[in-house]
């Protein structure tokens, strides 16, 4: 199956600037929502501000956070760590600024949003980068499991 992973501000109801990627999946979109909300609590970082899957009560532009304010286009050295050790950066090029981090391209943040999300899918769980039209959602888009922004901060 297709599926849309959404970075920046879908809903359109701040800065207006978002970009959209195409994964051929093969597992259910339901499926990858919950395992997004799954490696949030699993890590302890998440990539949207609204709703705290993590469960740790994060507050506004917490170290845990990644690209979820306006400008906010960096991950912290923390979050990185936890995406290093688990192997999410693992073939996304990135650099390193003071201590901060950056991911080369709007399509490597989505490659490793799905790397994100692979934490908490079973072993056969496979998916690629694909250029189609238009698809089912897995963030955003007024979808009742996750209807979060991923990316907010990539954009301005």
């Amino acid at each position: 199956m297709i599926y849309k992973l959404t970075l920046g501000d879908w809903s359109k109801d701040g800065h207006e600037q978002y970009r959209e990627f195409l994964f051929d999946c093969n597992y259910g979109v339901h499926k990858i929502r919950q395992a997004y909300k799954d490696s949030c609590k699993k890590l302890g970082i998440s990539f949207n501000h609204n709703s705290d899957y993590t469960e740790l009560g994060l507050r506004f532009r917490d170290e845990r956070q990644i690209w979820t304010e306006y400008e906010d286009e960096n991950i912290s050295e923390f979050a990185f760590n936890v995406l290093k050790t688990e192997g999410c950066l693992d073939n996304i090029d990135y650099h390193e600024e003071d201590g901060e981090y950056f991911i080369e391209g709007y399509s490597e943040c989505a490659i490793l949003i799905m790397n994100f999300i692979a934490l908490s899918m079973p072993n056969d769980f496979e998916y690629k980068l694909v250029e189609k039209e238009d698809y089912e959602p897995i963030n955003g888009w007024w979808n009742d499991e996750l209807n979060e922004q991923f990316g907010y901060g990539l954009f301005y």
